[in-house]
C-alpha cells in the first residue's frame, strides 16, 4: 500500500521537559486510567516507542501498540 494510513491499535503521549525519565514517564501513563487500559490490552503484542526533544527543551514520548 502507498500512500496510506491505517491505524489499528492505541497510541499513548506524554509532554514534559527534556529531563524527564523514562521511569517518570511510566508512572505517568499508569497513573491514568485510560492510559493504562491502553498498556496492558491483554492481546497487545507489538509496541512501538518515539521520544524526541524540541529545540524549545519539550520532550515528547509516544508509544503505538497494537490491538
Amino acid at each position: 500500500m502507498n500512500n496510506t494510513l491505517i491505524h489499528c491499535g492505541h497510541e499513548v503521549l506524554f509532554k514534559g521537559g527534556s529531563g524527564s525519565t523514562p521511569a517518570q514517564i511510566m508512572t505517568v501513563w499508569f497513573n491514568s486510567p485510560l492510559h493504562r487500559q491502553a498498556l496492558t490490552y491483554a492481546n497487545s503484542r507489538n509496541a512501538g516507542p518515539a521520544i524526541v526533544i524540541d529545540e524549545g527543551g519539550t520532550l515528547v514520548a509516544a508509544l503505538a501498540i497494537d490491538y
